[in-house]
């Protein structure tokens, strides 16, 4: 999407939506005005978990057989063990094809 020449006037005050504000104090303002222009009118839903695939995937591919990786999994993935060792169960268990 090309950027509009207004957009380099909007300063950080101009943004009144507290939701708004959040996004633009985590992504920068110039990052925030792009997505707030091209998503305007959505209403959106952030998951808490929005990338819990990919948290998968890497905790399979981390996970080295102790229990040591366990626990650092856990921390970096803001998990329990349980929940951890749980994902790595239900991997082992699947069937290869």
């Amino acid at each position: 999407m090309q950027k509009n020449p207004w957009q380099n006037y909007v300063q950080m005050n101009d943004i009144q939506a507290d939701d708004l504000r959040t996004i633009a104090d985590e992504a920068g303002l110039e990052e925030s005005v792009r997505i707030i222009t091209a998503l305007r009118g959505l209403t959106l839903n952030i998951p808490r978990k929005p990338f819990k695939k990919a948290m998968e995937r890497y905790i399979l591919a981390k996970y080295d057989g102790t229990r040591y990786s366990i626990n650092k999994l856990a921390m970096e993935c803001d998990m329990t063990q349980r929940q951890v060792a749980k994902i790595i169960r239900r991997s082992i268990s699947k069937p290869k094809l």
